[in-house]
């Protein structure tokens, strides 16, 4: 059945910009394109509004994946049935969240007068080496 589903994630006091440079590293591994101050669409035209649209044709409607700051956190919106279940919105959003802490530690590590020697991505997550 066709509906919008969301996952929440928790990062307090999310910075939509470095939450957009998250989003379009996710887009640009999807051969997307993202959108601002959008609505993210199901299958039968439910909608909801949106921070950021990953841009992508789904079944009917359903026109990408949306991203959103809210009081809480993230939450990551599809109609995963539209897409075949090729994207799962708990999947997107731990890698919404492991991109936005990426970006995070990279911004705090400029501030400090760090720079990075490596960024290496594994299974288990990102890994970032920097030096004074």
């Amino acid at each position: 059945m066709s509906h919008l589903t969301v996952c929440k994630a928790k990062i307090a006091h999310a910075n939509k910009q470095i939450l957009k440079l998250a989003v379009e590293e996710l887009a640009k591994t999807l051969g997307a394109t993202v959108k601002e101050n959008a609505k993210v669409f199901d299958y039968d035209e439910e909608a909801e509004d949106v921070d950021f649209l990953i841009e992508m044709k789904g079944k009917g409607q359903a026109n990408g994946i949306g991203v959103k700051v809210t009081s809480s956190g993230i939450e990551v919106i599809l109609d995963e049935w539209a897409f075949d279940y090729k994207f799962k919105a708990r999947e997107l959003s731990e890698k919404i969240t492991q991109l936005y802490t990426k970006y995070a530690v990279l911004a705090v590590a400029e501030e400090i007068g760090m720079h990075v020697e490596n960024i290496t991505e594994t299974e288990e997550g990102i890994v970032i080496s920097l030096v004074r």
